[in-house]
């Protein structure tokens, strides 16, 4: 009776056991495939993640050739005669030109019956002449605007004649002053007037120095572009674009806002055009002495 009691105990050990080993084969296999599915769903979506992320480079890329061709077409346009000179060759490294009207002056004034003196004038000839950037930059949003309403009312300046004249300022008095640190330059011969009078030089290059440092004091050290208002996402970079650099990149390298915007790794998008826009006018109000 023992003998039976320990063979039956025995088989229940043995029979508890492999139902204790089929479950846990069975758990690592459900566990297995569990995992295989996972892999394989995660390769799945890295691959779906892969091909979009492909795909976005190719739309983004698509769209960088599609507005560096629009950028080329602009500075071809620019670049190209008006028909009154259309035998000159179209050369886009020469920069933005325009036609100007020459007018000649009466030597004569009338007096009109209100008292006002008149000025007797007329056009005698036109010729070409090249434009700084931020008058390009005009150019260019009249024409836009002009194939977008058919006339140019209503249009807006995206920079004011003062504000022109303000940049033109600076690029002379930075051309004339860095001309004047060498030694025979064509800055010190004209303002030495060839007698001899080295003090008139000096003069001049200490005063045009003095006109830079305000200038330069009045554009200040803020940001055109902020990093830290612009998610990483949206700006493509970790660069910021100082007041300074937005205004001698434009000014004096003759750099579009776009190209401003990609020498820094940003995305060249409209709103961040208009703001470096903004702030570009701006710095040249401040820069004649206004405040905002």
């Amino acid at each position: 009776m023992t003998t039976m009691t320990m063979d039956g105990a025995m088989a229940g050990l043995i029979d508890l056991g492999e139902e204790y080993g089929l479950r846990a084969i069975s758990q690592r296999v459900v566990q297995a495939a569990w995992q295989g599915a996972l892999n394989t769903l995660g390769v799945h979506a890295d691959r779906v993640r892969f091909a979009r992320d492909e795909e976005d480079q190719r739309r983004a890329g698509r769209d960088r050739m599609a507005e560096e061709a629009l950028r080329v077409r602009g500075r071809l346009i620019l670049a190209r005669p008006p028909e009154e000179m259309a035998a000159a060759a179209v050369a886009p490294a020469r920069g933005p030109m325009r036609l100007v009207d020459s007018v000649e002056v009466a030597e004569d004034l009338r007096l009109s019956d209100l008292g006002e003196w008149q000025v007797l004038s007329r056009v005698d000839g036109q010729w070409w002449e090249g434009v700084c950037q931020l008058t390009a930059m005009v150019m260019v949003a009249k024409r836009a605007w002009r194939k977008k309403v058919g006339s140019l009312d209503g249009f807006v300046a995206p920079f004011t004649p003062g504000q022109i004249q303000m940049g033109q300022r600076y690029a002379t008095l930075v051309e004339r002053h860095n001309a004047g640190g060498m030694k025979g330059s064509s800055f010190e011969a004209r303002m030495d007037g060839g007698g001899g009078q080295g003090g008139g030089f000096i003069d001049v290059f200490v005063a045009e120095g003095r006109e830079l440092d305000l200038i330069h004091r009045r554009i200040g050290t803020g940001q055109a572009m902020a990093v830290r208002r612009v998610r990483p996402s949206a700006r493509g970079t970790k660069s910021g674009i100082t007041d300074r650099r937005l205004v001698d990149m434009v000014v004096l390298g003759g750099m579009d806002l776009t190209a401003v915007l990609r020498a820094h790794g940003w995305l060249s998008e409209s709103k961040h055009r208009t703001s470096l826009r903004e702030s570009l006018a701006a710095a040249l109000d401040r820069m004649q002495g206004y405040a905002r």
